[in-house]
């Protein structure tokens, strides 16, 4: 059997897609900000439509103007209970009421004026005063060194850009079945429907077992990147907390889905549950045009999972003392554990318990996230004592916000030279230009490159790692000796594991190999996700939830993407160069026509690229975002433009030292690892090394020298 695997890789290795196959791409909105032309009479009309709306004008001035202020400091709900939906924050259900009164005033203007929708030309129309939630309050000082903690003033230019709870931007023009804010069900074939979400899953995502070069800790590490960019705000009660639906629900943010008549795992229950993500308008600079989603969190690699998305938040992640993260210890560890939430009971088996604090709300989703969580909180605190040694006189705020800096810096520097090259290759990393310079400054910072997350980034590419979780998973010691085999149910919502394995399950996926990738998804995420753990449905199916939020964000079919990318547009399921025919079979059988092919289904069916994880459309889509995040970032950690935000020449040639294996020899009880912890350790170029033989960084160019 095993080398029937082996046999199997080897044939699929052939089929890998090239750098040269995938064009370097531009987005929807980006070019919808350079639109020049006008349509003739357009703001009247918007203007007499808004007008029709006067009733609702001074509870929506009250919307806007409250999100004007430095928008940021509302919190999101942070309930002392998981939620399967994000739910939001005060300020998301303002936004929400907004865009409501925007997207109908948008749907009139579209029976009237088909023209506002085609073509990338034509200058979008404008949503009036007060209607408008628009950032004009947001004051920056150009010469403050530190990132604010809501992305906030990132641009000088376009303050809000980035900004926590703003909307997404698109790569292609949204796609909903009435053009405005209708989820996309129906098929490219007149008078069809788009296939049951469920059965797709049964039948496209069917389980299969396999192994790959690559270890457990890529998907870890990439969950934690994508944890670190977007938080999809879902449909909220007028308080922030997160909507629940019922099958028999006319809510129209419920967007269920009914069991198929095979799907034999869920005879107990007539739907699997769907809140919709919470409205928003396209974007804070007024432009009207349809339904958009609002991340929460800020669009910057900054780790603001860990910091928090706002000051209230960081305030209760700081220790106020040496310019430390707060913490906890436990009798199982010498390491420094997450800080107890207040009042917590924990250890206990209550799986929807919280037990720890957190800058974001999905730290307990599962042990290895906590764990990821609690690695770059160490890391803070590592660097917090020894800038505190090297700096006396340094006050706390000080070490903090120079710990916190270098951490960032820390974590882009991993993403781009280790992360990125393994899940896109280094052929596509060349081509987007992310691969970090080996000496010197980055000089090509763009003011004028809108950054925002996709919203085909966060609701399909960054998902592929779904994909390749095993279904069984084991603990490690610090020698990696294995045990404990246990489902990958046995690690959601269980943080008792904290308590009782600290640090076990991240050291081993360490020594485990991830999945090869293809369209599967292991038994318990597909058929058995949170089994009667939440309320809402009995159990859910994690490719049901990622294909149903494509078609509730009205992402256009997986077919115009392959296209956007430089792949061959398919006219047929047979043109599908790049899928293996095994995939085609099983997508023929479902979909109709292959426009109707969801963007997630498409993007795990592909072959790998050239040296890398993810397929070829998926690796532009995420090769496209990070480019923007390293060319659109003012703070972005290689940049030499700014002189308040810039790091020294010789403080920037000890942060290139930063790898994945230092980072994890620092902070995990270990002794040591392969040089490269992404992929499976071998004897040959990838050997088990001494931490003490891994490079170190060296804080003395932080020193001052009063």
């Amino acid at each position: 059997m095993k080398w029937l695997i082996i046999g199997t890789l080897l044939v699929l290795a052939q089929q890998l897609v090239t750098a040269n196959d995938i064009n370097l791409i531009s987005s929807y909105d980006e070019t919808l900000l350079k639109a020049q032309d006008t349509i003739p009479g357009l703001d009247a009309k918007v203007e007499a439509i808004f007008a029709k709306l006067e009733p609702y004008s001074n509870a929506t001035e009250k919307v806007v103007k409250l999100t004007g202020s430095s928008a940021s400091n509302e919190e999101y709900q942070d309930s002392a209970h998981i939620s399967i939906w994000n739910g939001g924050s005060f300020n998301t259900a303002k936004i929400a009421k907004a865009a409501t009164i925007a997207l109908a005033a948008y749907k009139e203007l579209m029976s009237t004026e088909k023209t506002v929708a085609l073509g990338y030309s034509n200058k979008p129309a404008k949503i009036p005063a007060p209607f408008c939630p628009k950032e004009d309050y947001i004051y920056c000082n150009p010469s403050y060194p530190y990132r604010s903690f809501n992305g906030s003033c990132n641009n000088l230019q376009y303050p809000w850009w980035g900004m926590a709870e703003s909307p997404y931007k698109r790569l292609l023009q949204q796609d909903y079945d009435d053009g405005v804010t209708v989820p996309r069900i129906r098929s490219f074939l007149p008078g069809k429907y788009l296939p049951n979400t469920r059965r797709i899953a049964l039948i496209v995502h069917k389980p299969h077992k396999s192994i790959s070069e690559w270890t457990n800790m890529l998907l870890w590490f990439g969950q934690s990147v994508a944890h670190d960019l977007s938080l999809i705000a879902s449909a909220t009660q007028p308080s922030g907390e997160p909507k629940s639906c019922h099958c028999n629900s006319k809510d129209s943010d419920c967007f269920n889905v009914p069991i198929p008549y095979e799907d034999y795992h869920n005879k107990d229950q007539a739907c699997i549950t769907f809140v919709r993500s919470s409205p928003s308008v396209k974007d804070f600079s007024c432009n009207l045009g349809p339904r958009e989603q609002i991340n929460l969190i800020t669009h910057w690699a900054d780790l603001s999972h860990i910091y928090g998305n706002n000051a209230k938040t960081s305030i209760k992640l700081r220790l106020y003392k040496g310019g430390l993260l707060k913490y906890s210890q436990i009798p199982n560890s010498s390491k420094q554990q997450l800080p107890r939430r207040p009042g917590s009971q924990c250890p206990t088996y209550k799986r929807l318990e919280k037990c720890f604090l957190a800058g974001d709300p999905r730290a307990e989703d599962n042990a290895f996230l906590t764990s990821m969580h609690t690695i770059w909180m160490r890391e803070h605190n590592r660097i917090a004592y020894e800038l505190s040694y090297l700096n006396p006189k340094w006050d706390d705020e000080t070490i903090f916000q120079e710990a916190r800096r270098i951490a960032i810096a820390e974590m882009q520097h991993l993403v781009y030279a280790e992360y990125l090259p393994a899940i896109l290759g280094d052929k596509i990393s060349r081509l987007y230009g992310l691969l970090p310079l080996q000496s010197g400054y980055f000089d090509k910072y763009d003011y004028s490159l809108y950054p925002q997350i996709a919203n085909e980034f966060t609701a399909a590419a960054m998902r592929y790692c779904h994909s390749l979780v095993p279904l069984d998973l084991r603990k490690g010691d610090a020698n990696y000796n294995l045990f404990h085999t246990r489902p990958t149910s046995y690690y959601l919502f269980n943080s008792s594991l904290a308590f009782y394995y600290p640090d076990a399950p991240i050291r081993g996926s360490l020594a485990e190999w991830a999945y090869y990738p293809s369209p599967q998804v292991n038994p318990d995420l597909n058929n058995y996700l949170f089994n009667f753990i939440f309320p809402d449905s009995k159990r859910f199916s994690l490719p049901v939830l990622n294909i149903q939020r494509g078609r509730d964000h009205g992402i256009p079919s997986y077919n115009f993407y392959r296209e956007l990318c430089g792949l061959n547009f398919a006219y047929s399921f047979d043109e599908l160069s790049n899928i293996p025919p095994y995939v085609i079979a099983r997508l023929k059988s479902v979909y109709q026509h292959p426009n109707d092919i969801d963007l997630w289904t498409g993007l795990v069916s592909e072959y790998p690229v050239e040296g890398g994880t993810f397929g070829a459309t998926a690796a532009c889509i995420v090769a496209k975002q990070f480019r923007d995040l390293k060319f659109g970032d003012r703070f972005y950690y290689e940049g030499g433009h700014d002189k308040y935000t810039r790091f020294t020449l010789d403080q920037l040639s000890q942060l290139r030292k930063a790898t994945v294996a230092r980072l994890l020899c620092d902070n995990l009880e270990i002794n040591f690892i392969q040089q490269f912890p992404l992929l499976v350790a071998n004897r040959e170029w990838n050997k088990l090394i001494d931490c003490s033989a891994v490079p170190r960084l060296d804080l003395t160019p932080w020193k001052d020298y009063y």
